[in-house]
């Protein structure tokens, strides 16, 4: 006997993030993986879809277009110091419009593509908006690219949430942005190539680093909303009041 195919279609997608309370004006951090799940009909795409829906163009949707392969080898333990100088001079370095997103990689690309998005030019921890929001309104230096004071700024109010598929609650990117506000954790300084057709060009940057009672400590300033799908499960944080 065949086995019935299993699929997820946009109403169910929709349904599940109404009853998670997203609705319009709201502002949603969106992290997704769905290489833990199955029979999405349109992928990425179909959330992406179902996410503008619900916020509308007066809310706004950010989306972390990660490029950790810009960094200086220097900041990576696996390259051997012996290999630094060819390492540097081969990375492509970060391209706002060239950069494919190496953390969450399929959504971050995906959304990339849609109409109307923009994304902040850090060489590494850069961060895309839809909606409601101006690259202009925003801090864009470049130390401490994640925070609540500079890409996450448009995050800082009450209707604003932190959607989770395929994620757990410590891989939330409201705890480093967290850990700056509360001035907790390790500050290191990285290092990142941007791309230029004359010359090497690196830029330094600090950085929150955060060990796993940290980590804990940052989600205790969470509400955390949680729903079961397809046997797995999607969570909604928030700044708790």
């Amino acid at each position: 006997m065949a086995m019935e195919w299993e699929f997820v279609s946009k109403k169910e997608i929709k349904n599940l993030l109404e009853d998670l309370g997203i609705q319009k004006g709201y502002t949603v951090l969106a992290q997704v993986d769905l290489s833990r799940f199955s029979g999405f009909i349109d992928g990425e795409q179909m959330v992406i879809d179902v996410l503008k829906e619900l916020v509308g163009e007066e809310g706004r949707i950010i989306v972390p277009t990660f490029t950790k392969n810009c960094l200086d080898p220097a900041c990576l333990q696996k390259i051997p110091y012996k290999d630094w100088d060819m390492y540097r001079k081969s990375i492509y370095g970060f391209d706002p419009k060239l950069s494919s997103c190496t953390q969450y990689s399929q959504f971050g690309d995906q959304f990339l593509k849609n109409a109307n998005v923009i994304r902040w030019s850090h060489p590494v921890y850069s961060f895309a908006y839809w909606g409601n929001v101006k690259i202009s309104q925003l801090d864009k230096k470049i130390n401490f690219p994640i925070s609540f004071t500079n890409t996450l700024k448009a995050f800082d109010h009450t209707v604003s949430v932190n959607l989770l598929i395929g994620l757990e609650p410590e891989e939330s990117i409201m705890i480093p942005a967290l850990a700056h506000l509360l001035d907790f954790g390790s500050i290191i300084v990285q290092r990142g190539k941007v791309h230029s057709e004359k010359r090497i060009q690196m830029k330094d940057f600090l950085h929150v680093e955060l060990n796993e009672e940290e980590k804990n400590r940052a989600l205790k300033y969470c509400r955390i909303e949680k729903k079961e799908f397809k046997n797995k499960n999607i969570y909604l944080l928030q700044l708790a009041k």
